[in-house]
């Protein structure tokens, strides 16, 4: 043996088991409370016959706000353009702890620019369903694709 375990009390080696073992059931406790508030549904759980996925990707651009954000946010510019044009005085206190990691701030501009926006004015209320859409290049992406496929009676399923 490479280690020397004699001298480990074997109270303290059953302690740990205890402990290890508490813990176990508290996380298996956890997940029965939460469980009911969960949805996660798996393909095969919507439709037992889903025909072959076929994957088509397309590039979304960004809208001009959204660049406009990027460009702040690489210049860690952005801070203080929210405060310029925050619509009820500064943000939240722990918003500059937020603003730091650059790329995970890139990514919520890119899936939307509200993540950052409504987050920094401590905003609860939802825009303008037109100004959700306008805001985010894959947003309008979205919009144009829904519209032709409904219009064409194609049933859509959007797994995030």
């Amino acid at each position: 043996s490479w280690f020397d375990l004699s001298g480990r009390c074997s109270n303290e080696a059953l302690k740990e088991e205890m402990e290890e073992k508490r813990r176990v059931q508290v996380v298996a406790k956890l997940h029965a409370i939460l469980r009911p508030f969960l949805l996660r549904r798996m393909k095969s759980d919507v439709e037992q016959m889903l025909p072959r996925k076929k994957e088509i990707i397309l590039y979304a651009t960004m809208t001009e706000h959204q660049r406009n954000f990027q460009d702040h946010l690489i210049n860690r510019t952005l801070e203080n353009h929210l405060l310029e044009n925050a619509s009820c005085g500064p943000g939240p206190r722990g918003m500059k702890g937020k603003l730091n990691n650059l790329m995970v701030q890139l990514r919520k501009n890119c899936n939307h620019p509200d993540l950052l926006e409504s987050a920094f004015d401590g905003s609860y209320f939802y825009p303008p369903l037109e100004q959700i859409v306008e805001q985010c290049g894959k947003f309008r992406l979205l919009d144009r694709l829904l519209t032709q496929l409904l219009a064409r009676k194609h049933k859509v399923l959007i797994f995030s």
